[in-house]
């Protein structure tokens, strides 16, 4: 059951860019994209607390998965509406914004993709810059013990 719970990671720099910022609607030259976009993190940030947040405190706080009676009494139905309620919501900004933008659900896939790669691509790059520190501080380790054994000899 806990598996079934809503959980949701998201970065909020670009939430904070389209809320906060009127050079964004300046940058966009658009305001009604800019205010769907804003209104549709604000959805997302209603989703997070309202939803994810209140199961995960309930959870916490009640430990309703560790008996069947607990897990058959765990009452979901508010969040269950008003998340189907969020969900309506943002699809429709969505896709007013798509329109807006004149992109295509294909145009949007191709750019997740593209996303990913350069997301996977950067963390390939870490593990390598990770693996060459690793390896310099072997050697700098190495080489301090090959001075001590020198001294001693």
């Amino acid at each position: 059951m806990i598996h079934k719970v809503p959980r949701i990671e998201f970065t909020e720099t670009t939430e904070r860019i389209f809320s906060t910022s009127i050079e964004t609607i300046n940058t966009v030259g658009n305001v009604l994209f800019t205010e769907n976009v804003a209104e549709f993190y604000q959805a997302r940030k209603l989703y997070k607390a309202v939803i994810c947040d209140s199961i995960n405190n309930r959870m916490v706080c009640n430990m309703p998965f560790v008996s069947l009676k607990g897990t058959l009494d765990f009452d979901y139905s508010y969040e269950f509406i008003v998340s189907g309620e969020i969900r309506m919501s943002m699809q429709n900004l969505f896709a007013q914004c798509k329109r807006m933008m004149d992109v295509n659900d294909e145009e949007i896939e191709a750019y997740r993709m593209e996303r990913k790669q350069l997301q996977e691509e950067s963390a390939d790059e870490s593990a390598k810059e990770d693996s060459i520190a690793k390896k310099i501080l072997q050697l700098d380790q190495e080489l301090r013990e090959a001075k001590k054994k020198l001294k001693l000899e």
